[in-house]
């Protein structure tokens, strides 16, 4: 009996003991859990590098994959890395990211925020700035040159 796993009771109080091998069960019987409810206070806890897999091709998950650090991959591709030790959050990877309240909005250039944007510090624009408004600000424009029309 030294190799018995002693696995609980059950609400009559009768023992179940596994001689040999796991115990998988399901509503269904198909060998596969069909809900998972874990009670106040229960936590899941997954050893380093392990992944939560969404689908059976196994495209899509989430796991923790170094010390603090988060990361959320669709279709093969990472789509977002939460990283502490970095200090950084990566959105996208090659793909457009979107920032408002349409949750179903798909965004024709890298990034395209739906509301204001504020801020504060150094804006640093490599290229153009485009705007089909008013461009307005208090104190000095400082550049090499500037044109203007008057019309």
């Amino acid at each position: 009996m030294a190799n018995l796993k002693y696995i609980g009771k059950n609400i009559l109080n009768h023992t179940l003991e596994i001689k040999k091998g796991n115990v998988s069960g399901s509503a269904t019987s198909t060998g596969s859990f069909g809900q998972l409810v874990i009670g106040n206070g229960g936590d899941i806890i997954l050893t380093e590098d392990q992944r939560i897999y969404f689908e059976s091709d196994k495209g899509s998950w989430i796991e923790s994959d170094g010390t603090d650090r988060f990361r959320l991959v669709a279709g093969g591709s990472q789509m977002l890395v939460l990283d502490q030790d970095d200090g950084r959050a990566v959105f996208g990877y090659g793909v457009n990211v979107f920032i408002g309240s349409n949750n179903n909005q798909i965004p024709s250039n890298e990034l395209e925020v739906d509301g204001t944007i504020s801020g504060s510090g150094i804006l640093s624009i490599a290229g153009n700035i485009t705007a089909s408004g008013n461009i307005s600000g208090s104190g000095n424009i400082i550049g090499k040159r500037a044109t203007f029309d008057n019309a």
